[in-house]
């Protein structure tokens, strides 16, 4: 029998290979139309405030590459598809403002890089412009708030076919992987804003035979 282990919340990325890695995300706005950097222009600041992994309803970064061959030990087959990831994204007003300067905001879509972190680990081709279908907007947190709750999304992590591509060079260790989120929508005005986040991975044979 396989060991599933729980290594928690998976915030904190492995910086063997990245130095500049950070947490959960920092907000980097982009305020101008098409394209910009000038926050004042659109007048919010968007942070990844959380990534979670998500798998077979749990809260994991822990990525299934293998599939039980002949099925589980009671006959049924092991669960095995698209590893997901929930994201909460929050939109700020500006610092040391007393007036809202924000506006609701409309994510619209992403792009995710893989970097491998374990030595031997396989490459895995980087994806762009996956569309959000959640059509949820992250509205504006008062300018005075201490805390701001944000939107939760829910993205992909590592599709099937992706884990086909680790599997094929998989011989028994588990592979670390970072990954850079980057995420774009428009606010109520139709400036175009973007953040990023940070998680990582472990890519094994995994358990999720019930």
């Amino acid at each position: 029998m396989k060991t599933k282990y729980d290594f928690g919340n998976m915030k904190t990325l492995v910086l063997l290979a990245l130095l500049g890695f950070a947490v959960g995300g920092c907000g980097d706005v982009l305020g101008e139309v098409p394209g910009g950097s000038d926050s004042d222009k659109s007048g919010s600041i968007l942070s990844v405030e959380l990534i979670n992994g998500s798998y077979d309803e749990d809260a994991t970064n822990q990525v299934d590459i293998v599939l039980t061959s002949g099925g589980c030990d009671d006959g049924s087959t092991e669960f095995y598809s698209d590893h997901y990831a929930t994201v909460t994204i929050s939109n700020r007003a500006l610092p040391n403002q007393t007036i809202q300067t924000a506006s609701w905001v409309y994510i619209r879509e992403y792009d995710i890089e893989y970097i491998p972190v374990t030595i031997g680990a396989p490459a895995v081709v980087s994806r762009n412009l996956i569309p959000v279908t959640d059509s949820v907007g992250i509205a504006p947190c008062s300018p005075t708030a201490t805390e701001c709750t944000g939107v939760t999304y829910t993205v992909e992590m590592v599709n099937v076919g992706q884990k086909a591509v680790i599997a094929a060079g998989y011989t028994g260790s588990q592979f670390t992987y970072n990954i850079r989120y980057v995420f774009r929508g428009v606010n109520d005005f139709g400036f175009v804003l973007q953040t990023e986040g940070y998680s990582n991975f472990y890519a094994a044979n995994y358990d999720y035979c019930d």
